[in-house]
């Protein structure tokens, strides 16, 4: 397979008068802002990109791809398979500009939508995921630490990529607030992911899980230390949370 790079990107000074002039002219327009959401997510093909941004027609998409990848916060990967497979991905230039719109969709959302709140909310905290700052996902030092303490029995007795990517879910949609139905597919399906979310929240286990690592934390010291705080500072948001009522358990 084959990669592109930026080529202009961090390379044209004297082109603007300041930082946010220069920001802007990365950014500027209706689109990339919608772009840069959708890749925040995971790479794309480009037929997947015109239907996660509605609207775009086939000709502006493909201009500003070629334009982000000219500024290097686009990459553009060609695999050498048939039929013919690229896919775009979000540089680390690019993983960083989307974190610093974060902050622009807040002041938009407070300043100009009056706190809109719904369905037009949702979508400006889907498209300015960054705001929430701290990564969603377990790294597998977390995981390794984390997956041992889950019950050794009931469906996910073995521990498994499936258990790790529901408990991602159900902390991505803690932190970013996202409604259930808008879960990202990579933590599978959304109901699954509530329920389990329901189900550990009434039986104590969510609690206890935050519990051993509190505990965990008092015999050791140096990086350990710092993973345990942050596993507990994540997972003890969820378990704050009122224990709801399920109906039915067996």
């Amino acid at each position: 397979m084959t990669g592109t790079g930026g080529d202009r990107g961090r390379g044209r000074p004297g082109a603007y008068v300041c930082g946010i002039d220069a920001a802007m002219g990365v950014v500027g327009g209706k689109w990339k802002v919608l772009i840069l959401w959708a890749l925040n997510e995971h790479p794309c093909r480009f037929g997947e990109l015109r239907r996660l941004v509605p609207g775009i027609t086939e000709k502006v998409l493909a201009s500003h791809l070629r334009e982000l990848e000219l500024d290097g916060i686009v990459h553009r990967e060609q695999f050498d398979e048939l039929p013919l497979r690229v896919e775009y991905s979000l540089t680390p230039l690019g993983t960083s500009l989307n974190r610093a719109l974060g902050p622009l969709g807040a002041w938009g959302r407070a300043n100009l939508l009056g706190d809109a709140s719904g369905d037009g909310a949702d979508t400006d905290r889907l498209i300015t995921l960054s705001v929430v700052g701290d990564r969603t996902e377990l790294t597998d030092r977390e995981w390794a630490l984390l997956a041992p303490l889950w019950p050794a029995s009931g469906p996910f007795a073995d521990r498994g990529p499936d258990l790790r990517r529901i408990v991602d879910g159900v902390l991505y949609r803690m932190r970013t607030g996202v409604r259930w139905s808008d879960l990202p597919p990579r933590f599978g399906p959304w109901r699954t992911v509530a329920a389990c979310r329901r189900r550990w929240l009434a039986d104590g286990t969510w609690a206890e899980v935050v519990r051993v690592l509190r505990d965990r934390l008092q015999a050791v010291g140096g990086d350990d230390a710092e993973v345990l705080r942050g596993l507990i500072g994540r997972l003890g948001e969820v378990a704050r949370q009122p224990r709801p009522v399920v109906v039915g358990r067996g």
